[in-house]
């Protein structure tokens, strides 16, 4: 039995790995001889486990700048990852989001993460502006609609429906503080 500083080991020799890495023998050398198994599965057999411990959802909504529906006005830098609009209003939508579901249920909401933003234009074709002598005037305005993809990593995020995520998501924005600078209204829920 050879020895180090450490201590003395008995001189093992491993069998090789099979492609599918399920056993490997450890056999020692007499007067040690010993036959160890051991289990070793790659990450790819437990990507089904780890799929069921989570859930995306793609998150669709109408942002507004305050409570009587005023659209976010549109702009065609929003479809820009790089801009400084596109970036300061995802990171906007995503607390909003994220903070919406952690009040909903911070259980559930725990480590989730926004990602793959993306702005839209959508059109109300009869916004009402304004009043002259003459009637009511209404225009075009173009706004924005936010899709924001949400990954859920709790365990339990698995058991969650598109109806159960929208209500933890509305129950959540129902308890934010009022004094936002964007609202959402409109809000569809898919799960991907």
């Amino acid at each position: 039995m050879p020895c180090d500083a450490v201590g003395c080991f008995p001189q093992c020799v491993s069998d090789s790995f099979p492609d599918f890495f399920l056993r490997w023998n450890l056999i020692c050398s007499l007067p040690y001889s010993h036959t160890i198994d051991y289990l070793f599965l790659p990450v790819s057999s437990f990507q089904h486990i780890l799929e069921l411990a989570g859930s995306s959802f793609l998150v669709k909504a109408v942002i507004y700048t305050d409570l009587n529906g005023t659209y976010y006005p549109w702009k065609s830098e929003l479809q820009d990852v790089l801009s400084t609009d596109y970036t300061t209003l995802a990171s906007s939508v995503c607390n909003l989001t994220i903070e919406s579901l952690y009040l909903g249920d911070p259980i559930i909401s725990k480590d989730a993460r926004c990602f793959n933003i993306v702005f839209v234009p959508v059109n109300n074709s009869n916004e009402q502006v304004g009043t002259t002598q003459s009637g009511i005037v209404n225009v075009n305005i173009t706004g924005v609609q936010a899709n924001i993809n949400i990954e859920l990593v709790s365990i339990n995020a698995s058991l969650i429906n598109e109806s159960i995520f929208y209500n933890i998501l509305v129950n959540g924005y129902n308890q934010l503080n009022k004094t936002l600078n964007i609202y959402v209204m409109d809000i569809e829920i898919y799960r991907e």
